[in-house]
């Protein structure tokens, strides 16, 4: 990909989130792992579709 731009348009089609379907998504986090520089965050991630679908 090429750009930030790119890579939106990317995640939020259908090969990804596809928020067309899913216009609303929650995450609650569960843990934070911190290894030097670097963090992990896990959690659980909810995509929500509204009306007929």
């Amino acid at each position: 990909m090429a750009g930030p731009g790119q890579r939106d348009d990317h995640v939020r089609s259908a090969a990804c989130l596809d928020a067309a379907r899913h216009p609303l998504i929650g995450f609650r986090s569960r843990r934070l792992e911190r290894f030097d520089a670097d963090a992990t965050l896990y959690g659980e991630l909810t995509a929500l579709t509204l009306g007929p679908g």
